[in-house]
C-alpha cells in the first residue's frame, strides 16, 4: 500500500479495518484501517479498466487522515462521503 501523497510504502501494520464495497465507476472499494502506530488512513482500491489510460497508476492508494483522528470518526466521514456508492459494509477485522 502506498501514501496517495508521497509516494512511499506504508511499513506500519493495520490493526483494525472495516472495508466498504462501493457501486462506483472509478472505485471498487473503501476501507478504512487503524495502523499499530496509531494513524488511520482512508483505502481506495481503484478498478483496472476505469485507470486504464494510466497503466502506471497503483491500484490500491492510501490517504491519511489527520493523526487526531478516531477510528469511529474515520468510518463516519467515509459513510457520509460514499453514502450513494456503499452497497455493502463488511465487519470490523481486528489483528
Amino acid at each position: 500500500m502506498k501514501d496517495l501523497r508521497t509516494d512511499k510504502v506504508i511499513l506500519t501494520k493495520p490493526v483494525r479495518r472495516v472495508e466498504f464495497e462501493l457501486n462506483d465507476v472509478a472505485l471498487s472499494g473503501r476501507a478504512v484501517v487503524q495502523m499499530t502506530d496509531g494513524t488511520v488512513w482512508s483505502v481506495a482500491h481503484r478498478r483496472p479498466d476505469y485507470w486504464s489510460y494510466n497503466p502506471d497508476a497503483p491500484l490500491t492508494v492510501a490517504f491519511q487522515f489527520r493523526k487526531s483522528t478516531a477510528f469511529v470518526d474515520a468510518l463516519e466521514f467515509i459513510r457520509n462521503a460514499d453514502r450513494p456508492y456503499i452497497t455493502r459494509e463488511l465487519p470490523e477485522v481486528s489483528a
